[in-house]
């Protein structure tokens, strides 16, 4: 996120990200960035004593020592503003710990940024770290209050056998009423255009190389991107601890305008196998086989209903009455072999040696002919009328001679 500061002579660009890590399910840093009269203010904190403990530790730190510096006086100098907020931390978080007896032994590191002009104070406790990156060089401008510290400054232990010692997370110093006296001093920095400053938790010093550090400082992106590809660094080499990391970009180019703070958790990189089964890709499989059936089953009820053609409703054939002639076949029915399908109703056959006789007067005519449904069976001929008899010879004779 991008803002423009009145407290500094640079626009400053912050990204900010956290992490339980891929071995605990609770996340017991916690971090902030407020304006205050005294300048920008960049806090990172990684609790201490539990779940309950830890969490309540570190977000007791953060906000004592907020409170500290926006109620400080107007003209207290930068040293003393920040040492006197550590030791109101302290006291905070060890009021809590002695209010509630389920919480003794909590404590917290903490690590504080204050950027004003173009000065850059901070101050620090226990082994929660700042960074400089300026001109493609990575400095850590803090020194862990840790047992492995000590061993490293007093020449017993090497660098690389302090990144793997096993003790390497038992702390000298930490709030909650174990500081020493004096207690640790504020120092300042002078900040360029360009520099960009790191605060951490141990979640990411710990696995995570200056090495590596230095080539996601020196790398493109905005400062939330490198926030976050810092983090999931960390998840990578394993991640054994919650990681916070706090981004402070100062740039010279035209100051913006603020737009708020991004407190945002990422999703953690595909575990190995046999450890954490990788639930989207699973899912995102699922929803893309439910939508190619449900397309498919569309496609084929549509193609159904196109391809096959409606079946016309066909009359049943009607029978005739007793006296009438039965309909004629239609030109669809098959006749039998060697006779050729009737069109009309065939007339009755007169005997040999008798004339034909019309039908008698009154009776009748035959039905017309009904067309049926090339699909329904022809129905059987019904016979004929029979004809009426012939009228006697001698009739006949008589009326030829009229």
């Amino acid at each position: 996120m991008e803002t423009s500061l009145n407290k500094t002579d640079f626009p400053l660009a912050v990204g900010q990200c956290s992490h339980p890590g891929l071995t605990r399910e609770d996340n017991e840093d916690s971090f902030g960035w407020f304006s205050t009269k005294a300048g920008e203010l960049l806090l990172v904190a990684d609790g201490m004593g539990g779940h309950a403990g830890g969490e309540k530790a570190a977000k007791t730190a953060i906000a004592a020592f907020r409170q500290y510096v926006d109620s400080s006086p107007d003209r207290e100098k930068p040293e003393i503003l920040l040492r006197r907020a550590l030791m109101a931390a302290d006291q905070a978080v060890a009021q809590v710990g002695a209010a509630e007896p389920a919480l003794a032994g909590l404590g917290s590191t903490l690590v504080a940024l204050l950027l004003r002009g173009r000065e850059a104070w901070h101050i620090h406790v226990g082994d929660s770290r700042l960074y400089r990156f300026s001109g493609g060089a990575l400095e850590q401008l803090t020194r862990d209050h840790s047992y492995v510290q000590e061993l490293l400054d007093r020449g017993r232990i090497s660098a690389r056998e302090a990144e793997k010692h096993e003790d390497r997370h038992m702390l000298t110093q930490s709030l909650g009423g174990n500081l020493d006296e004096p207690g640790p001093r504020a120092a300042c920095e002078n900040s360029l255009p360009g520099d960009i400053f790191l605060l951490c938790s141990d979640g990411l010093s710990g696995p995570a190389s200056k090495a590596e550090l230095r080539r996601l400082l020196a790398g493109p992106g905005s400062a939330q991107l490198k926030a976050e590809n810092l983090v999931n660094l960390a998840l990578k080499a394993g991640g054994p601890d919650n990681v916070t990391v706090q981004l402070a970009v100062l740039a010279d180019a035209a100051p913006g305008s603020r737009s708020g703070r991004i407190t945002q958790k990422i999703s953690q990189p595909a575990a190995p196998a046999g450890r954490r089964r990788a639930f989207w890709p699973a899912f995102c499989l699922f929803a893309f086989g439910l939508v190619i059936g449900g397309a498919g089953l569309f496609a084929w009820d549509h193609w159904f209903k196109t391809e096959t053609p409606p079946q016309p409703e066909t009359a049943a054939p009607a029978e005739a009455t007793p006296g009438e002639a039965a309909p004629a076949e239609t030109a669809s029915a098959e006749a039998p072999p060697g006779e050729a399908p009737p069109s009309e109703a065939a007339p009755a056959e007169t005997p040999p040696g008798e004339a034909a006789v019309p039908p008698a007067e009154g009776s009748p005519a035959a039905s017309p002919v009904e067309t049926k449904s090339p699909a329904e069976p022809a129905a059987e001929p019904k016979a004929a009328a029979p004809p009426a008899p012939a009228a006697p010879p001698a009739a006949a004779s008589t009326q030829a001679g009229d």
